[in-house]
């Protein structure tokens, strides 16, 4: 099939009355489900954040001393030189070289004039361990800009040129001062987490509640009395401190009045809480949401007068009057759909899978409409086509797969039926929070 069609949009623009309080109280009764408060979990947790600890971690200066001499290497920057380079066969080529250079020519072109196709290469960034020990010192030895004379290898004359130098230097103590003391306490405060870790586990299994535990261990304990799923309160703020990585799923895994399992953070980090209270979802009252009310209402005006006014539409088709003169009058959009078959994807023919349903019991000239995202999609029939081979092939194909996955899935739900018939089965959720 082919198909013209129009959109006609629902605006916000559109004028609607504001709603009655007998209208917005009927929507919300009718609707309660969109008013539910998610289910909210009074948490307590401890955060063992090593990049937090390491913070409170103080480091005294002859500590830093020492490592700074025993990591003296790593604060160390080799001399670096950018090399060009020519490698003759024979001295007596890398001379005739050497005293073109000696007279004003470049490398480059004291490379030419003994043999046409020798040209320098590009060496880069080199430090002293990456060039030959019997080079090394003719080469470091040169500043920026300087040319080597002819230097001996095992693999022949060389002739390096400098296009740029740096020298080596050892980074100072105060340089490197607040490195050192990050890397320590950071050690230290991993260290300190696998320490403090195995005496809450010890405190809790004597029955201590999180909190204490962490006031005896002095660590700071968090609560959140309102968290939901997303990580946010009860007013739809999103809770501050709370830990990264599986904390949501841990905190709404973990049963009521009890304590998670110590769980790995990201960073390196652990933590461990207790759900204190749960309170199920609940339908918020509706001084609550009656603005939310009041606008779902108006939407919902919206959309009535927007399908009216496609109805309107399919009418002066049916009078007799043509979808173009139609579009343009009411300064709608007007789009002629690719051909289509049942099996055509909505998004491939920018129709709704409703209204293309709608147009294969339709003849040409007929019309219908059907609700879209955006509004209400009026379509115009105006081509039957025969379908070529290939597409009698395709479509066939594509029922032929469609009944065999429909199929292989009621064959599926019987054997799941007769093994639960043959076997008991017993649901345990408390187990699925537990940790090896």
């Amino acid at each position: 099939r082919v198909a013209k069609a129009v959109l006609v949009p629902t605006s916000t623009s559109t004028k609607v009355a504001e709603p009655t309080n007998g209208e917005i109280e009927a929507y919300y009764k009718k609707n309660t489900a969109r008013f539910m408060a998610p289910q909210l979990r009074d948490v307590t947790w401890i955060d063992l954040n090593p990049t937090v600890m390491a913070d409170e971690i103080r480091i005294a200066d002859d500590r830093l001393k020492q490592a700074y001499t025993e990591r003296r290497d790593e604060f160390s920057s080799p001399d670096r030189r950018n090399l060009d380079q020519v490698v003759f066969r024979t001295e007596a080529a890398a001379q005739v070289a050497a005293k073109a250079i000696a007279a004003g020519k470049s490398l480059a072109d004291a490379a030419k004039a003994v043999d046409k196709n020798l040209k320098p290469v590009s060496l880069g960034w080199v430090v002293r361990r990456d060039v030959l020990p019997e080079i090394s010192d003719a080469v470091f030895t040169l500043k920026k800009g300087e040319t080597s004379k002819p230097v001996k290898s095992s693999l022949g004359w060389h002739i390096f040129s400098v296009k740029d130098a740096e020298m080596g230097r050892v980074r100072s103590f105060d340089e490197v001062k607040e490195q050192i003391r990050k890397d320590l306490a950071s050690r230290e405060a991993v260290d300190a987490i696998f320490a403090v870790t195995n005496k809450i586990e010890d405190a809790l299994a004597a029955g201590t509640p999180l909190d204490e535990a962490a006031r005896q261990l002095n660590l700071k304990a968090r609560r959140a009395e309102t968290l939901d799923a997303r990580g946010r309160n009860a007013a739809g703020q999103p809770v501050e401190n709370l830990p990264k990585g599986d904390f949501l799923r841990t905190a709404f895994e973990t049963q009521d009045g009890q304590d998670s399992g110590l769980t790995e953070s990201q960073g390196g980090g652990f933590f461990i809480l207790h759900v204190n209270k749960i309170t199920p979802p609940k339908v918020r009252p509706l001084a609550d949401v009656r603005a939310d009310a009041a606008a779902a209402v108006k939407a919902e005006a919206r959309a009535k007068a927007t399908e009216a006014r496609a109805k309107a539409l399919i009418e002066k088709i049916k009078a007799g009057q043509k979808i173009d003169a139609i579009a343009k009058a009411e300064k709608l959009e007007i789009k002629t759909s690719p051909a289509f078959t049942r099996l055509t994807h909505d998004a491939e023919s920018g129709l709704p899978s409703v209204l293309m349903e709608k147009l294969f019991s339709l003849k040409p000239g007929e019309a219908a409409l059907a609700e879209s995202a955006n509004g209400y999609t009026v379509a115009v029939l105006t081509e039957v086509r025969a379908p070529s081979e290939k597409e009698k092939s395709d479509t066939t194909n594509a029922l032929r797969e469609e009944m065999r996955q429909g199929v292989a899935g009621d064959l599926f739900q019987q054997f799941v039926g007769s093994l639960r018939s043959r076997y008991d089965i017993t649901l345990k959720p408390e187990l699925l929070g537990e940790r090896p």
